[in-house]
């Protein structure tokens, strides 16, 4: 499952449990990501914001 949360900074960050175990997803040098699914092969699709405050997609492909 994937989901997001904002920390006591107030920085939004996404985050993936599975199996009892939790990890953060944060594209480098974001401001903010968002992650929004999840495939049966484990690829992520989200957003992210960079410095500029530009929104873009991003796709997080599990390693072969």
């Amino acid at each position: 499952m994937v989901r997001l949360f904002r920390d006591t900074t107030g920085k939004v960050h996404g985050f993936l449990t599975a199996e009892g175990a939790f990890s953060t997803i944060d594209y480098p040098d974001a401001i903010a990501t968002r992650a929004f699914g999840i495939n049966p092969d484990g690829d992520i699709v989200g957003l992210y914001v960079d410095s500029s405050g530009k929104t873009h997609g991003f796709l997080r492909k599990v390693a072969d």
